[in-house]
């Protein structure tokens, strides 16, 4: 909500910089009809993304079981409205000067109708981004805030799976392995921490406390292809942590975790999440204790 509000001020102050300068009605575009928008496609210059809305839910339409959160494409289509109702740059405006002779960014829109495209230039010393509508050669400019909504990938818009809330009062068994060799294990009984019977109440809160903050940092591959999970370090050898705790009903529940290699930042390893082969990353000093009772 906070980023629409900003990037609706931007239009405004695109708006307000135009008074005094009257523009004959025929140089403002009609108002966009998001409502009828049922597919929108944007290349960003790296990445092509496609989505439809079947049912009145935004899907990835090269993946449609992949999680999409789809604010980002509602945001798009909520300022488009205000942006294509800005009065275009006054006069012929070369368009080799704005990078609109030949873009490498655009946006389609498609409805019942037809499509709508749009194309993206150059920054402008201001700030702003030029743009042009595929039918008419008059320039708008879009606030930069806009162009960043386009910058995504389709992992920007992944919802990531919620990881129970891991505190002291829950937890009750943590375990990680690598083979039946390799191995070690705290377990929490008579209000004690144990690990083959010997007291390790300080191990256990070091780690309790990088549980209750453990979280996925992003999705990294939903569809991994073969042999991903191996160069991953997901394969034989990798790490996998299991943990029991009480849910909000008060049954016992498990999350386990297979940890594989550091990525190339050195600062997060690649992980998945119980059965599902999707590939996700969480941050190296929330798995470094965990992963420090390995020999």
């Amino acid at each position: 909500m906070k980023r629409t509000v900003t990037l609706l001020l931007c239009l405004l102050c695109l708006l307000l910089s135009g008074c005094g300068k009257k523009e004959p009605t025929a140089d403002v575009a009609e108002p966009l009809p998001v409502k009828q928008v049922n597919s929108l496609l944007y290349y960003n210059g790296v990445t092509t993304l496609r989505f439809t809305n079947p049912d009145e839910k935004w899907i990835w339409a090269d993946g449609e079981d992949f999680p999409l959160d789809d604010s980002t494409i509602r945001e798009i289509l909520a300022v488009l409205p205000d942006i294509l109702a800005t009065a275009p740059e006054k006069g012929a405006v070369d368009l080799s000067a704005c990078g609109l002779a030949e873009p490498t960014r655009y946006l389609t829109l498609g409805s019942e109708e037809g499509t709508q495209m749009m194309y993206f230039g150059t920054q402008a010393t201001d700030g702003t981004w030029y743009m042009r509508k595929a039918e008419s050669d008059r320039v708008y400019r879009i606030p930069d805030e806009f162009m960043q909504l386009l910058n995504k990938d389709i992992y920007d818009l992944a919802i990531l799976p919620s990881l129970p809330v891991l505190t002291e009062d829950v937890v009750t068994f943590i375990g990680v392995s690598r083979d039946e060799e390799n191995n070690a294990y705290l377990l929490h009984a008579d209000g004690a921490w144990k690990s083959n019977g010997k007291d390790v109440a300080d191990t256990a809160e070091k780690i309790l406390s990088e549980l209750s903050e453990m979280k996925l940092e992003r999705c990294v591959d939903y569809f991994p292809a073969v042999g991903v999970s191996e160069l991953c370090g997901l394969a034989e050898g990798a790490a996998k942590i299991t943990l029991k705790y009480v849910n909000s009903v008060g049954a016992e529940s498990e999350l386990v975790l297979t940890v594989g290699a550091l990525m190339e930042s050195g600062e997060s390893y690649y992980l998945t999440v119980g059965e599902s082969d999707a590939i996700y990353c969480m941050q190296q000093n929330q798995l470094n204790t965990l992963l420090s009772l390995l020999a």
